[in-house]
């Protein structure tokens, strides 16, 4: 994975993003995707997350019962530094 971080995203129903974190992507190479969810997924959205998720080529998805859709997605940031 180029750069050294890494940005998630949680989003809402396609448009609004409602959290975001950055990873090392390092740590991400070593550990995988899976733990970077618990930092991202609300608690109270946890449950409807482990449950009714999936990983897709867009990222993680999962649906609450109010109608909602929330995708997680991960992308590398381009390291800037100039050499």
């Amino acid at each position: 994975m180029e750069g050294k971080k890494v940005v998630w995203e949680l989003i809402r129903n396609g448009k609004e993003i409602i959290a975001t974190l950055e990873q090392d992507a390092e740590d991400l190479r070593v550990n995988g995707r899976g733990y970077p969810l618990s930092w991202i997924v609300p608690e109270e959205h946890a449950e409807a997350a482990f449950w009714c998720g999936e990983w897709d080529e867009e990222g993680y998805n999962y649906h609450l019962d109010n109608g909602d859709t929330y995708l997680v997605r991960y992308y590398p940031v381009p390291d800037t530094k100039e050499e």
